[in-house]
């Protein structure tokens, strides 16, 4: 039964959400099958990660931009606080 469950863990640690997962494990029960599926499941949640990273790099920038212009001064000049309360001065208007 451990071993079962090895794929499922792996898996949910490289992020594959649970309705791929079931179909991976779908897909492994016909090891007579072209692996065309699991190939199109795996690539779906690559574009997914891609996509996420790319996310993040604009957040990180972001939030590296806001701490770098701040001026370690009051907080009513704080440019965290001033980028915080006006989404309008954000580089990146997609988060």
């Amino acid at each position: 039964m451990r071993q079962n469950l090895s794929p499922i863990r792996h898996a949910r640690l490289l992020g594959f959400e649970v309705d791929a997962i079931r179909e991976l494990l779908a897909l492994n029960a016909r090891p007579d099958l072209p692996c065309a599926e699991v190939d199109v499941i795996a690539r779906r949640h690559l574009a997914e990660v891609d996509g996420r990273i790319e996310r993040l790099k604009a957040l990180r920038s972001e939030l590296s931009r806001m701490v770098d212009e701040c001026g370690r001064g009051r907080v009513g000049e704080c440019r965290v606080i001033e980028v915080l309360s006006d989404h309008g001065e954000c580089l990146g208007h997609d988060h």
